[in-house]
Formats: structure tokens, sequence, C-alpha cells
């Protein structure tokens, strides 16, 4: 009978050894980041994303990482992350002690702040700071019409690295051939300072048209307005 007991006594000790470490490895709360991708026309980049710290990206394109998070072994927690920044998604989950979710942000507008990822119900936060300047910024975008001529004026308020601009128009009403350029102007390369650029699109047909700018950097990067 006393070798049962040491037995039991013995699994016990094991039982409780097994679970207390167990448990320490879930105690272990926190929010993990994976290397994130940056990725603009081309050019791909590897990223770490640090925890409580910043992160600075080149102007333009888009970054994806996975974000993951550990609680207790027998807690329901929760990872969400706030403020997104324009453009940016990052769904909440929930679930039992482990859960994963992916932050996906296509640069809209030059960003400089935060984005806290939290866990719940521990109350961690990882903030994470974002540099993200726009390669051209643009203020203001319009349109003047005089007969059958178009006059578009637009305005920054910075570039950088801009190489210049192309001029596409399409017919609204048009979804086969597409937008065409109608002219070019060069940028300002870099600079902090307002510029001014006007383009006349001379003698058209009647129609309604749209216009668009595509932004093209030295390094052949590009956005569209």
């Amino acid at each position: 009978m006393k070798y049962i007991y040491n037995k039991i006594f013995y699994f016990l000790v094991l039982f409780l050894f097994f679970s207390q470490s167990e448990r320490q490895n879930a105690n272990a709360y926190n929010i993990n980041f994976g290397p994130a991708t940056y990725t603009n026309g081309s050019y791909t980049e590897t990223l770490s994303i640090p925890c409580n710290g910043t992160v600075y990206l080149r102007s333009g394109g888009s970054i994806t990482f996975q974000v993951s998070a550990f609680g207790d072994i027998l807690e329901y927690i929760t990872l969400s992350a706030s403020p997104l920044p324009p453009g940016a998604t990052f769904p909440t989950v929930s679930g039992g002690h482990a859960v994963q979710s992916t932050f996906s942000w296509t640069q809209e507008s030059s960003f400089t702040g935060t984005v806290n990822f939290l866990l719940m119900p521990y109350e961690i936060v990882c903030s994470v700071i974002f540099d993200w300047p726009l390669p051209v910024e643009l203020s203001s975008f319009n349109s003047v019409v005089y007969g059958n001529d178009v006059t578009l004026n637009w305005t920054t308020a910075s570039e950088i690295n801009n190489s210049g601009f192309d001029i596409e128009r399409k017919l609204r009403t048009d979804e086969i051939s597409g937008w065409i350029v109608s002219g070019s102007l060069p940028g300002n390369g870099n600079s902090n300072v307002q510029n001014n650029y006007t383009f006349t699109d001379l003698n058209l047909n009647s129609g309604t048209y749209q216009y668009r700018l595509k932004q093209t950097d030295f390094n052949g990067s590009y956005e569209y307005f």
C-alpha cells in the first residue's frame, strides 16, 4: 500500500510540475510581430517591427505583417489595433490562448503617428510609431473648361524624389480603350515648399472626361492621383 501511495504521490508531483510549467509558459502574455514585407513597385524589403519602437518607411508603397498574441491557456483573449491609419486594415480576433491577425496597409497619405496593438483582458499594449512620407503630397487638384479646352491645375505641398507627372484622360463612358496620356510635366525632385502645376488639354471632342495624374519617382515607382 505504501508503494501505491508513493506512486500516486510521485504522479501528482509530476502532474503538478508539468501543469505549473505549462501555466508558466502560458502566462507569458505577449504580442509578437512577424517580419514585415514592404513593397513599392518592383522593390521589396523585409523589415522588423519593434514593440514600442519606430518604423521608418520609404515614400509610397504598402506593408503587411502578422501579429500573434498569447495568453493563459485557459483564458479567452482578444487582439486588436487602433487607431488605424487611412488605408490600413487589422481584423480584431478573439480565441483561446493564442490568436493571430494580419496588418495590411497601402499608403494613402503621409503619416507620422502611433498604432497601438492591444491584448485583452491583460491590457498589454505594443505601440508602434510609423514614419511614412508620401513621395508627393497633393493639396489641390481642379479643372477649368473653356470651349473644347480643359485646363488642369494642381498644387503639391511637398515632394520627395519626384521625377514628374503624366496627365491621363479617358471618356467617362469608354470602358474599352481606357486611359491615354495627354501630356507630361517634370516634377521638382525634393521640395518642402508649395509648387503649382498647370496643363491644358486642347481641342477635345464633345464628351465627359475623367483625368488622373500619374506621379513617378526617379527610381520608377509611381502612384495615381
